[in-house]
């Protein structure tokens, strides 16, 4: 079975993955991100200065970008972006085809700016069904829990599928909600919204899967990058709490200021002047912009921060994209675009 027909599968089947195939998921796409530092000619994520895998993301090619927003546990997404027809700039003239064909076919470079797990406010209700269940009747494993969890590990497999097929094309960041033992180290903080988000989803993953595929799962996690320069673009999962260096952003995995720096920042908390700092010193081109999601953006498709240069997309309620041409000034008017 192809990818596209493997994610199409996922889709219609929303189902809990196998304690089996969720561990066989996780080792392969682990051993991927472990060695990513030498898998290509190009070395596009450099080691930190332990000699480990760092958490930048380094590209300088002509290659179109997709930047996804948030997921959320919202299993159409990524069934919907694989099949978006998208333009891409061929020599003298463009092309139209499904991103799953451009990512065949080496045109196109995917960014999700993480968040993968966690339903928001559709499932409001759900969570608060799940959590009297947990509170009061101290059940993990909730019919409610249930279904929140196959949505989220659903998309997480997604994630996976497309990591392992497209290794050099297809990247996840980390964001503030990968965090599955809902720990306050390494850069996280514990989540809560609408109930105990993160702890009933720890207690779920130990009660169902054992904590040896947690461990698993939370070592995916730590192997995420949290940061991507690209040729014309800049992009974390939150606006930047403060300028950072290449040197501090690589350093991520040990550097636990830096991961919450990027992942967990306010609207208002960045300090001012880092997005246009970070943008003057990182990139040779002007006129381009950071992106990140985290902070939602309703009724609207994007949000303009740091005095137009941080552009935010995560709109819960929607499914747009940013797409960004290497020769072309993002326009977020025009290029943020909705893939249903």
């Amino acid at each position: 079975m192809d990818l596209l027909n493997k994610i199409q599968s996922l889709q219609k089947n929303v189902n809990l993955p196998s304690k089996k195939d969720l561990k066989e998921s996780l080792q392969a796409v682990n051993k991927i991100l472990e060695e990513e530092n030498n898998l290509f000619p190009i070395n596009y994520r450099p080691l930190n200065s332990k000699n480990h895998i760092g958490g930048l993301l380094d590209f300088s090619d002509n290659l179109t970008t997709i930047i996804v927003p948030d997921l959320h546990a919202r299993v159409d997404f990524i069934p919907a972006l694989l099949n978006y027809q998208i333009e891409i700039p061929l020599e003298n003239k463009t092309t139209k085809l499904s991103v799953y064909k451009a990512l065949q076919q080496g045109l196109v470079r995917i960014i999700c700016l993480g968040d993968g797990l966690h339903a928001e406010r559709r499932a409001k209700t759900r969570w608060l069904l799940a959590y009297d269940d947990f509170y009061y009747l101290e059940n993990e494993k909730s019919e409610a829990m249930e279904e929140e969890m196959a949505e989220g590990l659903t998309t997480m497999t997604m994630i996976m599928e497309c990591k392992k097929a497209f290794p050099f094309h297809f990247h996840f960041l980390k964001g503030n909600h990968e965090n599955i033992t809902n720990s306050s180290d390494h850069g996280n903080m514990p989540f809560s919204k609408f109930a105990y988000e993160g702890q009933m989803c720890y207690q779920f993953m130990k009660a169902y899967y054992g904590l040896p595929l947690v461990a698993s799962y939370s070592r995916f996690e730590k192997l995420l990058p949290v940061f991507v320069r690209g040729k014309n673009f800049l992009a974390s999962h939150a606006e930047p709490i403060r300028e950072f260096s290449l040197k501090e952003i690589r350093d991520a995995a040990i550097k636990p200021e830096v991961i919450y720096g990027l992942t967990w920042t306010k609207n208002n908390e960045s300090a001012e002047g880092s997005v246009e700092k970070m943008l003057e010193k990182f990139l040779q081109e002007k006129n381009c912009f950071y992106f990140g999601g985290h902070r939602p953006v309703i009724g609207v498709k994007y949000n303009l921060r740091a005095n137009g240069k941080f552009i935010q997309i995560h709109n819960p309620e929607e499914m747009n994209v940013a797409i960004i041409q290497p020769n072309k000034i993002f326009n977020p008017n025009e290029d943020i675009k909705s893939i249903v």
